[in-house]
């Protein structure tokens, strides 16, 4: 019952969002793990040309993750 008192007291909007920019943050930190794999990965790889697409995808990802964790702080 406790858990009920906790999104009772926090309203059940705010308690998601609260679940929700915690996923993110987690989600946010394997972005930025995996963006530092790649560019460890791309430096032993000889095929320059294919490698930066990898490495842009994980760019982009770091850069999304960090957009959605802006815009669910900004909606609390």
């Amino acid at each position: 019952m406790e858990l009920l008192d906790i999104i009772q007291a926090f309203g059940q909007d705010r308690f998601i969002s609260f679940v929700l920019l915690v996923f993110l943050i987690v989600y946010g930190f394997f972005a930025v793990v995996l963006s530092i794999q790649i560019n460890s990965y791309n430096r032993i790889l000889t095929q320059y040309g294919f490698a930066t697409v990898f490495s842009i995808v994980g760019y982009i990802n770091v850069i999304i993750s960090i957009a959605l964790i802006i815009i669910t702080l900004l909606t609390l």
